[in-house]
């Protein structure tokens, strides 16, 4: 059971002070932040309320009457190695302190914001990060310098969530600490892991904010701040304090300006995301963190029939027609074959001869084609073979193709899938990963819901339109759903 505890705080309670100390931490360590006992609630300092400022590596340390008069918040800051602000309104709050040092941090003050609107909404949203409750509020760069188990995934989502609230609250005006609350409340009720470069999640909460500015080019908003956030990098202290830079320094103002209608510069970052980054910043030759969504996989096995047949994701490719689509520039991986030690996987320019080879795109390991990366010198018409027994993939073939226009998928028509892919329309555009559930027909679609039904296309696959029913599924997760996944396959009886 996760608890994140939060003391009510009175003022003259009369259980004695002593020293705070601690850690100031986002993306990178904030100097010169303001750090103070809020004992009259309103969120900045006062003249009587005891604080101190950071220094560079991000401490504080001061001496207060009584622990239990309020909590300790930090107020604004620098990254000490650029000297880019978080902005004088960026507030984290650390909780109502103890003589124990603290580690204030993005997560760890949402987490305080989330404890304060329920008393379970702290919970859901460590388990919707998949993370322990001392993972999320520890000190991130001490973790990632120490290589501590999953400490970059972590050290990511704190500096992603700085430059997310940093950006909702520049363009609306609001404080961090109503963008956080805003984002603990959907973030709990996020249905996969939840990571803090969701497009669907930044889109979602600006909608909850209900900003007119925000409601006016919410897709221009989301779309390019959103892309910046999915290309964020914790591979280093180095590249994640330079990504963190970045998001303050330039991507924050930018979204204010296209917040104000700057529709150029929101399509800068929608095409070329990464150029903006290197643009401003002393790194190069970036390479993206999305995953190759031009790559499919297939798992090959043995059939039933005493093993002389394959399968392909499960489809019989003696008793059924399977055509396998692909175009110039995909990858079309054929999983397990290893495993079949007395089937030699084959792909040939006929059936049962004429073996491809690597000039072909063909990539071949311990004795298996094991996948096929298509260039312009691969055949049009390829045959999949066993090198030993004959007839065994007899009714199945891979197609090379221009588009996957006006291509048919008989068998999922009436599926609900969910597609690999960068949305690349409407207010979740950008939105990278599985986005679900989806159909390849209005008609299926509407079938399935009563909900208004909109349409995606995929950067990757932007001649087939998904059909998705409002309010349900995600778009761009980072898990696979249950769901079928899309492939350009097609199977018949």
């Amino acid at each position: 059971m996760v608890s994140v505890t939060v003391t009510d705080v009175e003022e003259d309670s009369g259980q004695g002070g002593g020293p705070v100390s601690g850690k100031v931490v986002s993306g990178t360590y904030l100097s010169q932040a303001s750090v103070f006992q809020d004992v009259d609630g309103n969120g900045s300092k006062g003249d009587d309320e005891p604080g101190a400022l950071t220094d560079a590596s991000g401490q504080f340390a001061f001496d207060v009457d009584d622990y239990l008069a309020g909590p300790v918040l930090s107020l604004g800051g620098v990254d000490p190695a650029s000297g880019s602000s978080y902005g004088a309104a960026y507030l984290l709050n650390g909780g109502v302190p103890t003589s124990d040092p603290l580690i204030i941090s993005p997560i760890g003050s949402l987490l305080i914001s989330s404890v304060q609107q329920g008393d379970t909404l702290a919970s859901d949203v460590i388990r919707a990060l998949d993370i322990t409750e001392s993972a999320a509020t520890r000190d991130p760069l001490m973790a990632l310098s120490e290589n501590a188990s999953g400490a970059g995934p972590i050290a990511l989502n704190h500096a992603q969530l700085s430059v997310l609230t940093a950006s909702l609250s520049a363009i609306t005006g609001l404080p961090t600490t109503s963008v956080e609350e805003a984002i603990a409340v959907r973030g709990a009720a996020t249905s996969t892991r939840l990571v803090f470069s969701s497009v669907q999640l930044f889109a979602d909460v600006a909608s909850d904010l209900n900003d007119p500015v925000l409601n006016t080019f919410i897709t221009e908003i989301t779309g390019s701040v959103g892309r910046f956030l999915q290309q964020m990098s914790g591979a280093d202290i180095n590249t994640l304090g330079q990504f963190v830079d970045v998001g303050l320094r330039v991507v924050v103002a930018d979204s204010v300006a296209i917040a104000g209608g700057d529709t150029t510069l929101a399509e800068d970052y929608r095409t070329d995301v990464l150029g903006v980054v290197e643009t401003n910043s002393s790194l190069a030759n970036l390479s993206s963190q999305l995953p190759d969504f031009n790559e499919y996989s297939y798992r090959i096995s043995e059939g039933a029939a005493s093993g002389f047949q394959y399968t392909i994701d499960g489809a019989d490719a003696t008793a059924t027609d399977i055509i396998v689509y692909a175009r110039v520039g995909d990858t079309i991986r054929f999983d397990d074959v290893v495993a079949l030690t007395l089937h030699p996987f084959r792909l040939g320019r006929s059936p049962e001869s004429s073996p491809l080879s690597e000039a072909d795109g063909v990539i071949i390991d311990n004795n298996h084609h094991v996948a096929l990366v298509v260039n312009e010198n691969t055949p049009k018409t390829i045959y999949p073979y066993c090198q030993v027994h004959s007839n065994m993939f007899d009714r199945g073939r891979i197609e090379i193709v221009e588009t996957f226009e006006g291509l048919q998928f008989p068998g999922l028509a009436d599926t609900p899938l969910q597609v690999r892919g960068v949305v690349d329309t409407g207010k979740y555009d950008g939105a990278a990963g599985y986005t679900y559930d989806v159909y390849l027909t209005q008609e299926a679609a509407e079938t399935a819901s009563s909900q208004t039904i909109h349409q995606h296309r995929m950067k990757d696959m932007p001649s087939i339109p998904f059909f998705m029913p409002g309010g349900q599924g995600y778009h761009g997760a980072v898990e696979p759903a249950a769901n079928t996944e899309f492939k350009p396959i097609s199977v018949q009886d």
